[in-house]
């Protein structure tokens, strides 16, 4: 346990090489998708991440022969484990993503743009997976929407997305994200959208620690880092200690963490009648009342 504890406080403590940038070059400094895939294998985040999310959706998709849309390809290297689970349509809004994905894994990817534009039948999918992509949109309420239409009555949604909103910083912005969430807002917005949650857990929990830190610090003094353009010269160790997570998660849900997994089924008309008669603040119920 010592050795643990002083495992972390070096990684608190520690020179991570991080890189200081201005506001009005942050711009410049973003790694493109081909930088970052090229540190994907070894930066402890994106190791972390990959390893992690394959790890719950193994857990979670269940079935054969089934029609699956994977909507934001990132780099490709989770769309490419993705095609392991049936028919798989992979959608983008980003012109260079598709591209590169295309080029790097042999992989179709349509072109698609939430909350209106995306190429699928209503009532079509057997699950829908976005993983990190709902905080990017400018429209996150209107995409849930949309996406419920698409699934069948017995369609699952998968999600991941970022944690902690007092952790939005520069890193956040330089990268595109609109927002973090909270495990209840987020909860609440999938209700509004006609979702249950099935399963839940956070993760990159522990691993989190230094980062969580730092940032807080960081907004404290004013001074703000990107920590995701370089491997940190203590790259193994941090990777080393994440994987406590990932032999955690085979048993039991993270109680804490920066990221958040949900998988969630379609309520029926009656539940979502329902949810919506007993809750009074819902946005889809003031909608509602103020058509009529």
């Amino acid at each position: 346990m010592s050795e643990s504890k002083d495992l972390i406080m070096s990684i608190i403590d520690g020179d991570i090489q991080d890189i200081k940038v201005e506001k009005e070059d942050i711009n410049d400094r973003k790694l493109t998708i081909k930088e970052i895939y090229e540190i994907e294998n070894e930066h402890w985040f994106y190791k972390y991440r990959n390893a992690m999310l394959k790890r719950i959706l193994k857990m979670h998709i269940k079935g054969e022969n089934l029609k699956i849309a994977n909507i934001g390809v990132f780099t490709g290297t989770l769309a490419k484990y993705i095609e392991n689970f049936g028919e798989i349509t992979h959608i983008d809004s980003n012109i260079s993503h598709i591209k590169f994905v295309q080029s790097e894994h042999n992989l179709n990817v349509e072109y698609g743009e939430l909350p209106w534009m995306i190429p699928l039948e209503d009532h079509s999918m057997d699950y829908i997976i976005m993983l990190n992509y709902l905080e990017y949109l400018d429209n996150d309420f209107w995409s849930l929407d949309n996406i419920n239409k698409k699934l069948k009555k017995s369609g699952k949604l998968i999600l991941s997305t970022l944690a902690n909103k007092n952790l939005y910083g520069l890193n956040d912005e330089v990268y595109g994200v609109k927002r973090r969430y909270t495990k209840t807002d987020l909860t609440k917005m999938l209700k509004e959208n006609g979702f249950n949650t099935d399963y839940f857990t956070y993760y990159e929990s522990f691993s989190s620690l230094k980062q969580s830190l730092k940032l807080l610090k960081d907004k404290l003094f004013e001074e703000e880092e990107i920590y995701l353009n370089k491997v940190p010269v203590n790259n193994d160790e941090i990777y080393t200690l994440s994987k406590i997570d990932l032999d955690t998660i085979k048993d039991k849900p993270l109680l804490h963490g920066n990221q958040m997994f949900f998988v969630c089924s379609k309520m029926s008309e009656s539940e979502q009648e329902d949810f919506l008669e007993k809750d009074n603040n819902s946005f889809l119920k003031k909608l509602i009342n103020f058509k009529k």
